[in-house]
């Protein structure tokens, strides 16, 4: 899709996957901060979030090969409804100089990029029964992930044009180690994920300052979720971009199964409904999410049994490259009594499918 994309724009490959990387949460964090003292902008997000039907995602290749300047177009209506078409105009600008776009490739781009945020935030939605506030009181609950995310120039740029107030302190605090050398550090990380120059810096969802309650990290961790999976599903990038060449290689087809392409979307679903995970109400909801994954997981045994030794390689890469995190968010949960006797069993038994994959 990337290469079609270009394509459309006139851009270069690199071109393109940069305004993504960066475009992602930068549309997050705008969003945030055009909607926390608006009333009409968030009522148009209301408008938006309630317009994603649950084929849109599925629907966005077709409609990208048919008419992409539609599918632009259709996106820019609906970014401009919420943060207003002049900093609509402001953003595609800033993050078409960012990626080096040719002239007029930023606005089109960035109606794409719309449809398919909006598009996974209301997956996000129905999956677990939020309304708009819930969607954007889930997404301010961890801003500084939204923050880490965005490369430090396109951040600088946008809020110099006044359009992330949302999340100044938390760029401020990103910026703090630069300006002192900062005291021992106060936090445990459990995760990390390096990067190269020039690419965003993305959430370290696991670091847990003192006296925060554990399970915040985990709305780091959607937030990274929703940030690798819309750059999987869309370009592919950074560690994202190997799973998604290989994933679609025919290593990973058995048949007409792409087990690449399930699996990626199993381990998503998962990570996803963890991070939702606050108390036993969501554990409870989370379950029917666990037993769909689990069914899924087990319908695919079949067919990764038929895998030759390439694709079992490209396999162990995909798991590989996602299952250390999601233990650690499963030994959180599993060590809160009230969540290990809803879903225990379940995640346990997930955990073993996954395992047993690549042993």
């Amino acid at each position: 899709m990337i290469d079609q994309i270009a394509g459309w724009l006139g851009a270069s490959r690199g071109s393109v996957e940069s305004a993504a990387k960066g475009g992602i949460p930068g549309l997050l964090a705008t969003m945030l901060s055009a909607t926390q003292n608006n009333a009409s902008a968030a009522d148009a997000f209301a408008t938006a979030l309630k317009g994603q039907s649950p084929d849109m995602l599925s629907g966005l290749g077709d409609m990208l090969s048919r008419d992409p300047a539609g599918l632009g177009a259709q996106g820019s209506d609906l970014l401009s409804g919420i943060i207003g078409g002049g900093r609509m105009g402001t953003f595609a600008s800033t993050l078409s100089r960012f990626a080096g776009f040719p002239e007029g490739a930023g606005g089109p781009f960035l109606g794409l990029l719309t449809n398919f945020v909006m598009g996974k935030l209301g997956g996000i939605a129905r999956e677990r029964g939020l309304d708009a506030s819930g969607v954007l009181g889930l997404l301010s609950s961890d801003k500084a992930a939204i923050a880490q995310a965005m490369p430090r120039e396109l951040a600088n740029s946008l809020r110099s044009a006044g359009m992330l107030d949302a999340v100044g302190a938390e760029l401020d605090a990103l910026d703090a180690p630069v300006r002192a050398t900062p005291p021992r550090a106060q936090v445990e990380p459990v995760a990390t994920l390096s990067q190269p120059v020039h690419t965003p810096r993305m959430p370290q969802a696991a670091a847990i300052p003192a006296g925060r309650p554990w399970w915040h990290w985990l709305v780091g961790l959607l937030i990274l979720g929703l940030i690798l999976w819309l750059l999987s599903n869309l370009f592919g990038g950074d560690r994202t971009e190997e799973v998604a060449e290989g994933a679609t290689t025919s290593a990973l087809m058995v048949g007409d199964v792409d087990v690449g392409s399930r699996m990626r979307t199993a381990m998503s679903d998962l990570t996803t409904s963890l991070a939702g995970i606050t108390s036993t109400e969501t554990a409870t909801s989370a379950m029917a999410t666990l037993t769909r994954v689990q069914g899924d997981l087990t319908s695919l045994a079949p067919s990764i049994s038929q895998l030759g030794a390439e694709g079992k390689s490209a396999l162990s890469a995909l798991i590989g490259g996602q299952l250390p995190a999601l233990e650690e968010t499963v030994t959180k949960l599993m060590g809160n009594s009230d969540y290990a006797g809803i879903i225990g069993p379940a995640l346990t038994a997930i955990i073993d499918q996954i395992k047993a994959f690549v042993a």
